[in-house]
Order: C-alpha cells, then structure tokens, then sequence
C-alpha cells in the first residue's frame, strides 16, 4: 500500500479548489493542490461579487486583497448566458453583506 506525506489531495488550483487548500490548511491538515496549468494565468472570472468578502477574511486574503489596490467596485451588471438581456446591481442595497464593495482582481496577477 502506497503512502503519502499529506493528508488531504485537492484537484484544481480554481477559487473551489483553493479555497478548500486553505481552509484544511488552517485546520491544520497537510495539503497537496494538483494544477495542470501554469499560474499566472489569464482566466475570466475577475469580476467579484461583494457576498465574497466573507469568505476572502475566513480565508486570511482579505487583507492582501487590500493591500494589493485592486480597483474597487460597487456594483456589477449580470447578463444571461445568451448575452440579450440583464439587470445591474448596487452592492450598497445588498443588506445580506457587511461591505457593500469588493474588487475587480486579474486572475493573471498573483498577490
């Protein structure tokens, strides 16, 4: 029988799969993230969305995404998957969420 000098092995070096990483990290498991792309890299997906600031400061990154001065946004527009039709959102009539702004991050960039 094989052995292995990790606890845990998570497939996937997305937003999913690194979150997981650091969330069994900071319990204090030994992890192994698998990628098959090279990072940085470019990726859609850098829009955020303000109901996300909870986790990034569960995940200890809030304050690097702080200080990394990502351009700060209020707002989004949501769109359908056909791209015809949408509606905006004002992340200030969101009462859900403690800040109601997040960041415009490029995936490329590492922080």
């Amino acid at each position: 029988m094989a052995t292995y000098d990790f606890d845990f092995a998570v497939a996937g070096g997305g937003p999913a799969g690194t979150s997981a990483a650091i969330a069994l990290a900071q319990r204090g498991r030994s992890v192994v993230l698998f990628e098959r792309d090279t990072f940085p890299r470019f990726h859609i997906g850098e829009s955020l969305l303000s109901t996300a600031n909870d986790s990034f400061a569960a995940l200890g990154v809030a304050e690097k995404m702080k200080a990394a001065r990502f351009p700060i946004k209020w707002g989004a527009r949501l769109f359908t998957h056909d791209g015809l039709s949408g509606r905006g959102v004002d992340f200030s009539t969101v009462t859900e969420v403690d800040r109601p702004q997040t960041y415009q991050v490029p995936r490329a960039v590492a922080c």
